[in-house]
Order: C-alpha cells, then sequence, then structure tokens
C-alpha cells in the first residue's frame, strides 16, 4: 500500500517537474524572441525601403520558429523585420522562402506591394501585412 502510494508521488513529482521545464523552456525562448523582433522594427505602411539585403536572420539556427511569412533582414545597414505573402499563385510562397541575400528590394511609401528582383533576375511581387495572421506558416 505505502509502495504504491510512493509510486504515485513519485509520478506526480516527476510530471511537475517536467512540466516546470517546458514552461521555462518556452518563456525563455519567447523573451529571446521578443528581444530580437526588437531590434527589427517592423516595416509599416507608410515606410519605404530600396536597397539590397546584406544579411537574413536564420530562425534554425539560432532555435526559434521560422515563420515563412516573416523575415528579419539588413537592407542598406538598417534592420527591419517584414511580414509579407506572395500576392498570388498555387502556392502563394512567404518572404522567408523567397529573399536571400544579395536580392533587391523595393518597397513604395504608403503601398503594401513589395518588390523583390533575385540575384538571377526572378521577380516575386509580395502582400506586406501589419501582423502574422495563423494559415499553418
Amino acid at each position: 500500500m505505502k509502495e504504491k502510494r510512493l509510486n504515485r508521488i513519485a509520478t506526480v513529482i516527476f510530471i511537475i517537474v517536467i512540466l516546470s521545464v517546458a514552461i521555462y523552456n518556452t518563456r525563455k525562448g519567447d523573451k529571446e524572441a521578443a528581444a530580437i523582433y526588437k531590434e527589427y522594427p517592423l516595416i509599416k505602411v507608410e515606410d519605404s525601403i530600396q536597397g539590397n539585403v546584406s544579411y537574413k536572420f536564420d530562425f534554425k539556427a539560432n532555435r526559434l520558429r521560422d515563420f515563412s511569412s516573416v523575415s528579419l533582414l539588413v537592407i542598406n545597414d538598417n534592420k527591419c523585420s517584414i511580414i509579407a505573402d506572395e500576392a498570388y499563385g498555387p502556392r502563394k510562397p512567404g518572404i522567408n522562402d523567397v529573399i536571400s541575400v544579395g536580392d533587391s528590394v523595393l518597397k513604395k511609401s504608403n503601398n503594401d506591394t513589395i518588390n523583390i528582383l533575385k540575384k538571377d533576375g526572378r521577380k516575386y511581387v509580395l502582400l506586406r501585412r501589419d501582423k502574422l495572421v495563423p494559415n499553418g506558416d
């Protein structure tokens, strides 16, 4: 009888420890992500950008969730984050699927359209968004 009770107590303690570690790691990851996103201001509709991408943040290498619609970039020595998806097409790739270092980016002020010219000459037209909308990314 005492053995069963001790086993139950040990199981409950084990579950509590596992849940505590999971919650701690999640909060730690959220804090790290928030600090990174703060460093890369979000491009708004009134902003304009024109230049070449000199750096693209690697979400996987930094152990953060890799959203296809979000990209953290350095363009003309300015850090920025862009949330955008292709305007049309069957797959609708996000900006992080499309953009690479060396690509040219153009977004005019008061316009949601983002034009990307790849190094190999391919062109992409993406639509900027203000927030990440859950759609499976």
